[in-house]
Parts: structure tokens; sequence; C-alpha cells
């Protein structure tokens, strides 16, 4: 893409330094103050070991399962790190969850690296999410999950009220757990918490590319909020259609994220026709972060 080519958001660079230089001035700074004699060594080998940003940006794509006797077919044949989605249909969950060990059972059986949990889509706003939000916590530290992903669900009225349990809930659980519990972006204004009010009230978010139906308003919650956003579930979309492979914004959204000096997990969440296309297009992003 020529420079003249490019969209705003890549025009209008902030005047950040790349991560690895950021990494290299780091070291230099280091040494000048071990020299000084106010630093010992094994700092100067801590900064050293930093990882640039492109380093701590990790890449996968979404697989998933609905039912134990699925894992072994669905994860045989995984080469590339996950974001392991849970039975996305609480209904389904709940005839998992009696058979949670069995289910870490069969899961440590394979080799796989996990990045973070996609939850199953019950309530936050209910006291149901008090047992299976921290059961996917525990999934998600026992494999190595920074974070886990939940859905904001429809609220009824009063709105406020299911809001304010949604939120207290999410603290709740939050306490007890180091892995970060991410509120999933959706359009519309009937879910308990919209993109908008996930800012507001300073909660962990995973920014969906394809939930969110303007390509500006991507960027801007990316520009004004991304200190505060773990996982990016990154797609196409069309007119019709959600979760479509990787375009060239979706490469943009990469691009600009590298600048900003973001970390964090990119997670290709693709519809299951499109499902052999996520090893090539992990590849194609990471192209982008090389």
């Amino acid at each position: 893409m020529n420079k003249k080519d490019k969209p705003w958001y890549l025009k209008k660079r902030k005047p950040i330094p790349p991560p690895k230089q950021v990494h290299e001035d780091r070291k230099k700074e280091a040494r000048r103050t071990v020299a000084r004699g106010s630093v010992p060594d094994e700092e100067v080998k801590k900064v050293e070991n930093r990882k640039s940003g492109a380093d701590a940006i990790r890449v996968g794509g979404r697989v998933g399962f609905n039912k134990i006797e699925e894992i072994h077919e669905r994860f045989r044949d995984v080469d590339f790190p996950i974001e392991l989605a849970l039975p996305w249909r609480y209904e389904l969950w709940e005839q998992v969850e009696p058979q949670f060990d069995e289910m870490l059972e069969c899961l440590d059986s394979l080799d796989f690296e996990v990045l973070s949990v996609h939850a199953t889509q019950g309530w936050i706003s209910k006291d149901t999410f008090l047992s299976w939000g921290p059961k996917t916590c525990q999934l998600a530290d026992r494999f190595g999950g920074r974070a886990i992903t939940v859905h904001p669900n429809r609220a009824k009225k009063p709105r406020e009220t299911h809001q304010d349990m949604a939120r207290r809930n999410i603290k709740k659980v939050q306490r007890e757990t180091s892995v970060t519990v991410s509120v999933e972006t959706f359009g519309g204004k009937k879910r308990v918490l919209t993109p908008q009010e996930i800012m507001d009230f300073g909660l962990p978010m995973t920014l969906d590319t394809s939930h969110i139906r303007e390509d500006k308003l991507i960027i801007g919650i990316i520009e004004s909020y991304w200190q505060n956003i773990p996982v990016i579930h990154l797609s196409a979309r069309n007119a019709r259609e959600q979760h479509l492979p990787v375009d060239r914004f979706c490469l943009d959204v990469v691009e600009y994220l590298l600048q900003l000096g973001w970390t964090g997990n990119i997670v290709l969440e693709y519809l299951p026709q499109y499902r052999e296309r996520l090893r090539p297009d992990i590849k194609k992003v990471r192209d982008v972060l090389a």
C-alpha cells in the first residue's frame, strides 16, 4: 500500500517510537544507570529480556466444542494458538458443567496453546454467572489463558437494574482470579452493556470487529481505549454476514494496534465454513506484525 493510499488512522500516526526502538532505548538507559552504580546487573537483564511490542501480540484462531465427545475431533489437527470456545448456548454448557473435571482431562490430553477462553452465552446479569464465570476463569488459568470473553446479554426492563447486577457480578468474579474478565462488544441498545458503556464503566473489552458495523467507530474505540482491550476478535463482515475471513481493513487494524504499542491477543473468529482459512490467515496477520 502506498503511503498516500493509507487510511486516515494510519496516516495520523501517533508520535511514539516503534516498539523495538523503545526496547533498545530501555536497554541503553539501564546500562547508563548501572554505570552510575544505582541498579544491579539483574535489572539490566530484565530489561534486555523484555519483548518488543510485536512479540507481545499473540495471534490465534477460535476453536470450540459443544459436547465433551467432540473435543478430540475438533482439536486433533490444531497446530496454532487458540481461543478455546466453550459450548456457546447456555443450555449446552449446563450439560457439560457437571462433567467439568472430565472436560479438563480431555483438554489436558491435547497439545495446543490457549490464548484466552470464550465463555458460554450465559447471562452475566444473573447470579448463575457466579457459578459458570469462576469455572471459566479456572479453565483459562489452568491452560495459561490471559482472559475470558463474556457476552453482554440482552437486558429486560428495568435495564439499569440488570446492568448494575452485571457490573456487580463481573467485579465479584474478577476479585477471585488473576484472569481478566473481558466483555465483548455488540451493537444494539438492548444489550446490558453497550460498547460505549463498557468504556464508560472502565471494564476490560473484547473488541469484535464484526459486531460493530462502522469502521470509523472501531478505530475510534481503539484510539481512545486501546490500553483496556486485552482481546481483539478479528474478522470481516458484509451487509449480510459477520465473521468472514480478514480483509484489508482488518489488516489495517492490526497495523494500527502495532503503531500504538498495544499488547494482547488477536483471535480470528470465523464462521465454521471458513475454518480452513484460519491457518493461512493467522500467518497473514503475523506478517503484518513482523
